[in-house]
């Protein structure tokens, strides 16, 4: 059923966002409206050739409710055949009544889970489901269009180290040439500088997002026909459009799927005579076993796996960079929430929801959405429950990891995170720390040679966001805001500068 076309109908944003989640992991591709009269408009635009296989109205939504909603889709002859599925909260029997009066074609129970929802679209489709084709639908014969376009050249701007690292496996095991960009700004200097093939073009990232980054690179002349293709966690309404507005020509939701990531590369992408990069069939190289266990509590691990093209090894190497680059974040997020800090707490919610649907963290996916949600519509949920929740799944994931990883030995529970300073040079980078700090302290303009000679020192993807807003902050001459951001990066370093910062406050 990949590609199944959805319309999901809900006042409720964070009610929405579960279920484009669900639809997500299925890889639907999903619209998002939020009243029934906005559901008829949407439907009607879509035009006779319906655009749209299969319709979520929620029951209770103040002006048009679901039932009437529904009532008015099915007398639209050009609308009717539109399967719809009620969503609610209350299973009544006379709500039932008045919903099939009208012509619903199923119900869903909220809380609504992936098993409930697929099992109910299966009784309303069967085995006879047949979908129009679309530009991103997978490949029939994967190897032989693959080859026509091995060894092209593929930049990839993305700010996150484990969606990097995925994406850049299942590119190279298929013969691609990979560039990473860890932020947009990288990616269009890069752009300037080599010539690539496509582009796969993160759309949240920090500093420059992926749609001001394609708007640069179509203004500079020759870059009209790049593809660029948009790497989006976000399914909702206007979402496409906007990417298709900012130059993009085409877009994969997260988490990527490789039938649907090598299907827009063979869209987009010309076959030719390219130089092939030696093969890399085999298991990412690395120390670590390829062994998992028959479960991990609050992981589905075949799930997983299908992400990131079967490959145990790398599954495993992912798993222990989440133990590692995670295991404090329930705390750093709740401190975010003392400071309220809700941008912070924003991206981090974002950040995390796509990790956990790529390594399968169903759970933990799901109520990260549900903050995210709750804190960018600023919704009157309890943001203290809710942080609770998320953070007993976040949990539950960490735990199951780390005996995992203890039992291998390939891991110890509170011992020094990935990237704390142990793939750097702590001598050369901790008096670059402390002398930058004291230039900016006095204001000193001269700050910006410290801080190149830092920068230079500390190559570390996972650090890119603090050195990337280090720069803004010091060029804009903010040092006051670039104080605490040097001191949070010396920090999640373990470098203590408190002496010095006290010392000269």
């Amino acid at each position: 059923m990949s590609g199944l076309r959805v319309l999901i109908c809900d006042d409720n944003p964070t009610a929405r966002q579960i279920l484009n989640d669900i639809c997500s992991s299925f890889s639907f591709e999903t619209t998002e409206v939020s009243s029934g009269g906005e559901a008829l408009s949407e439907l009607e635009n879509a035009g006779s050739g319906g655009q749209y296989d299969l319709v979520f109205m929620d029951w209770r939504m103040p002006g048009m409710d679901g039932i009437e909603a529904t009532r008015r889709i099915k007398e639209n002859s050009k609308l009717s055949d539109i399967p719809v599925l009620l969503v609610t909260a209350y299973g009544q029997e006379d709500i039932k009544i008045q919903a099939k009066s009208v012509g619903i074609d199923g119900f869903l129970i909220k809380p609504v889970s992936p098993s409930l929802l697929f099992d109910t679209i299966m009784e309303i489709f069967g085995e006879e489901i047949t979908l129009t084709p679309r530009a991103s639908e997978q490949i029939t014969d994967k190897s032989e269009v693959l080859k026509s376009i091995e060894g092209s050249r593929i930049l990839l701007v993305e700010d996150n180290a484990i969606n990097q690292q995925v994406a850049t496996e299942l590119l190279e095991q298929a013969g691609f040439v990979v560039t990473g960009a860890n932020n947009g700004k990288q990616g269009v200097q890069l752009v300037k500088k080599s010539a690539f093939d496509l582009v796969l073009m993160d759309v949240q990232m920090p500093e420059m997002d992926g749609h001001e980054a394609t708007r640069i690179i179509r203004k500079e002349p020759g870059f009209d026909a790049l593809p660029i293709v948009a790497l989006t966690a976000h399914a909702m309404a206007g979402e496409r459009e906007k990417c298709l507005e900012s130059g993009m020509n085409d877009y994969l939701s997260k988490p990527i799927k490789p039938d649907d990531l090598y299907a827009v590369l063979a869209k987009w992408i010309k076959p030719g005579e390219r130089s092939v990069p030696e093969s890399k069939d085999q298991t990412p190289s690395g120390e670590g076993r390829d062994e998992l266990p028959e479960e991990l509590p609050g992981i589905n691990i075949s799930e997983g796996l299908k992400n990131i093209g079967g490959k145990k090894k790398f599954f495993r190497k992912l798993l222990l960079e989440f133990y590692e680059d995670y295991r404090e974040l329930a705390t750093e997020i709740t401190q975010s929430l003392s400071n309220r800090q809700t941008e912070d707490i924003n991206r981090r919610a974002h950040t995390i929801k796509g990790i956990a649907a790529t390594i399968g963290a169903e759970d933990l996916m799901n109520n990260a959405s549900v903050l995210e949600e709750a804190f960018i519509h600023d919704t009157g949920d309890d943001k203290q429950a809710l942080l609770a929740g998320f953070a007993g799944s976040l949990d539950e994931v960490l735990k199951s990891i780390g005996k995992m990883l203890t039992q291998s030995g390939e891991a110890h529970p509170g011992g020094p995170k990935a990237g704390d300073g142990r793939d750097i040079d702590l001598k050369k980078v901790e008096p670059l720390m402390v002398k930058l700090l004291s230039n900016l302290q006095e204001g000193d303009a001269g700050s910006e040679e410290c801080f190149e000679a830092l920068r230079n020192n500390i190559k570390m993807p996972e650090r890119s966001e603090y050195i990337d807003k280090l720069q803004g902050q010091i060029d804009n001459y903010d040092f006051e805001d670039a104080r605490s951001t040097l001191m949070q990066l010396a920090g999640s370093l373990n470098i203590s500068l408190g002496d010095t910062h006290a010392g000269k406050g």
